[in-house]
């Protein structure tokens, strides 16, 4: 079963006996702190050039770095994360992807007993938000480290858990 991944939620984008991959896509922070960086900076260019009868050229090397850097430090602090379940390898990987490289986190698939999506408050955006846990015999935890809202979580934590009790059944019969 193929799935697209949605603008910003985490997706189910494959599934199939041998494997399950979910990513989450913070894309709409990207494209929309992109668009607010580059309009700020064009409000800003055009009230200063108003106010101060300034040629346009002098503000172009102050603006063009700030355009770069505000998307840029948004894909930095939300970052691409891939979780994939893989029968083949037993293992479970966590990858997550930002503008310098990607960091991967590994455990053992026979270890993982199953998800739960955890509600916490965010400071920085004032509500409630909820973020994936993976839940392993060994180890502890390892909460995946997005923002997300509990429906589009639990369709995951469903496809997850599913996948937990097949490979379960499967062992069980051997």
């Amino acid at each position: 079963m193929e799935h697209q991944p949605g603008n910003h939620a985490m997706r189910v984008i494959s599934e199939n006996a041998e494997e399950l991959v979910a990513r989450h896509y913070p894309l709409y922070v990207w494209t929309w702190g992109g668009v607010l960086a580059a309009l700020t900076m064009y409000i800003a260019v055009r009230c200063v050039i108003f106010a101060f009868q300034t040629d346009l050229s002098e503000l172009v090397d102050l603006i063009c770095p700030l355009t770069i850097a505000i998307p840029t430090a948004l894909f930095l602090s939300w970052p691409m994360v891939t979780l994939t379940l893989d029968r083949a390898a037993a293992e479970v990987r966590v990858e997550r992807k930002g503008l310098f490289g990607k960091r991967t986190w590994t455990g053992l698939l026979e270890d993982l007993t199953g998800t739960k999506a955890e509600r916490y408050f965010s400071a920085t955006r004032k509500r409630f938000l909820c973020r994936l846990v993976l839940e392993f015999d060994q180890g502890g935890p390892m909460v995946l480290d997005i923002a997300d809202s509990e429906d589009n979580l639990e369709e995951v934590q469903e496809s997850v858990d599913r996948f937990i009790r097949l490979i379960r059944r499967q062992i069980s019969r051997l």
